[in-house]
């Protein structure tokens, strides 16, 4: 699969309905199906009621075999009239039907798709009734000789992707789009219809269709992602909010592949697809994992309430955030809980100790006095630092109401101080 669509959609369900069509129309003409490994934990289960066992390269598949590939596995399977469904990692491919279809001049193969991504190249199909289709809940996209790939969406709906030659998609009700080389279509679970629209130049160029190229050439070996990354590797949102993450693989020599599907995990919980939203304020670690490779992230997530005052800045300086209510009370590193409800949820680099970055953060969750709050930005240390700008960010009720950011402060002990009034 295309690199865009596998960090969106990989480990999603896809059940699919793969028809193919030669030559014989006799049980005895049945077509064969030859198993290719390529890397990694791949398992065949000979029938529904058989367990998993590890697969061997060049195994004969027949009807009611499960392929299934592990995280770090990648398969082939070559169908007899030479084309192939290649097997990304994490699928699972059942062959349900090896019989004759009755199709004049042509015999057919369905299999089923619960799991995983896989790329379908087709041979032109020249003689009567020769058909290869794949078919989703939601779309069913028939070829003569193509490139594709077919994707479930996590909301229902079916992706085709068409690297090469045309598709024709016919929806749950009935309806027909064709589809091109380098455009693509979503169906959703009503047969709507979105697109066609191109499929972008990064997308072409990543991960997924590389190996895929690579494979073709008969090099099906390569492993191409040695190292992962995710972005962004710092992050800060306010709680309520949500984070989504990317993923980028890189090879064995540190040049990057492309963006790449990945699972993430929050503290070990894992997250909805990509994006990440944390139920309590604090300061968590993200994991990215791609084929039993992982990477983390850093996010911070910032307590709101009736009032919000945030100061972000960018150096290793300890600078203090001191907010004074209208009653005179100062919420402060050394005084962090007012009698009104002010409280400092974070302080940043404490004493020259970088392990607690910034922003600070002071909240009423409720009910704040009204009247008037002055907001003093601190140098407490320049920790041998030059400068440091920083960004002060007031808002009430959710609303911000004053940034402050085109300050610059030079000096231990300097001070910029701002008022504003809650009605």
């Amino acid at each position: 699969m295309i690199t865009a669509f596998r960090t969106r959609f990989a480990g999603l369900a896809l059940l699919a309905l793969v028809v193919i069509a030669c030559g014989g129309d006799s049980a005895s003409d049945a077509p064969t199906v030859t198993l290719r490994i390529h890397a990694g934990t791949v398992e065949v289960q000979e029938g529904p009621t058989a367990a998993f066992a590890p697969a061997s390269d060049g195994q004969i598949l027949t009807e009611g075999d499960t392929v299934r590939t592990g995280t770090d596995g990648r398969a082939t399977v070559e169908w007899f009239d030479g084309s192939v469904t290649r097997l990304d990692f994490g699928t699972v491919f059942r062959i349900a039907d090896l019989t004759s279809a009755g199709l004049t001049g042509g015999s057919r193969v369905e299999a089923e798709q619960t799991a995983g991504t896989t790329f379908n190249r087709v041979i032109a199909l020249t003689e009567t009734g020769s058909r290869f289709s794949v078919a989703t809940p939601t779309a069913t996209a028939a070829v003569q000789g193509t490139t594709f790939i077919v994707i479930n969406n996590p909301d229902g709906s079916t992706t085709v992707a068409v690297i090469d030659g045309a598709v024709v998609v016919t929806t749950a009700t009935g309806a027909e789009v064709v589809v091109e080389a380098g455009s693509m279509v979503t169906v959703d679970a009503a047969g709507g219809v979105s697109g066609p629209s191109p499929i972008p130049e990064e997308v072409l160029g990543g991960e997924w269709i590389r190996y895929n190229e690579a494979c073709d050439a008969g090099d099906c070996s390569v492993a191409a992602v040695a190292s992962v990354e995710i972005s962004p590797a710092d992050a800060t949102i306010n709680l309520g909010e949500s984070q989504a993450y990317t993923a980028e693989g890189f090879d064995a020599a540190g040049a990057s592949v492309g963006l790449i599907p990945a699972t993430y995990a929050i503290d070990g919980v894992p997250c909805a697809g990509a994006t990440c939203t944390p139920l309590e304020p604090g300061d968590y670690t993200v994991t990215g994992t791609h084929a039993g490779l992982t990477a983390t992230a850093n996010l911070i997530v910032l307590a709101t309430g009736d009032i919000q005052v945030t100061l972000d800045w960018d150096a290793a300086v300890d600078l203090d955030l001191w907010v004074t209510d209208p009653s005179g009370e100062t919420i402060m590193y050394d005084y962090p809980l007012a009698t009104s409800g002010g409280r400092l949820d974070r302080d940043a680099y404490p004493d020259c100790d970088f392990t607690e970055v910034p922003p600070e953060n002071t909240v009423w969750d409720e009910n704040a006095p009204s009247g008037e709050y002055q907001v003093t930005v601190h140098v407490y240390d320049m920790c041998g630092a030059s400068a440091v700008a920083f960004e002060l960010t007031v808002a009430i009720g959710g609303e911000v109401v004053l940034v402050v950011d085109d300050v610059v402060l030079t000096n231990t002990d300097d001070i910029h101080e701002v008022t504003f009034e809650k009605p």
